[in-house]
């Protein structure tokens, strides 16, 4: 049963951090979406909405998105930092 949860103002400045992080990661390392998706296990479109901030991944995909990156922890910030 898939649950929907009303976005509040966390999970939308966590979205769109997650997806500024990722983008920036992404560039910084030349990955491209689709050896992203692959080493995750992912299709291509799934990493391209989490880059446009159109969907957030569920934490074991998120874990394996950090690790990818060499980080060793998973932080995302719940402030809207364009203000």
């Amino acid at each position: 049963m898939n649950r929907v949860i009303t976005p509040t103002v966390h999970t939308v400045n966590a979205t769109k951090n997650f997806s500024a992080w990722l983008t920036e990661k992404m560039a910084e390392t030349n990955t491209s979406e689709t050896k992203l998706a692959e080493h995750v296990g992912l299709e291509r479109k799934s990493i391209i909405k989490y880059r446009l901030g159109q969907s957030s991944p569920k934490l074991d995909v998120m874990a394996a998105i950090f690790a990818y990156f060499g980080d060793t922890s998973i932080h995302v910030s719940l402030l809207d930092h364009n203000n």
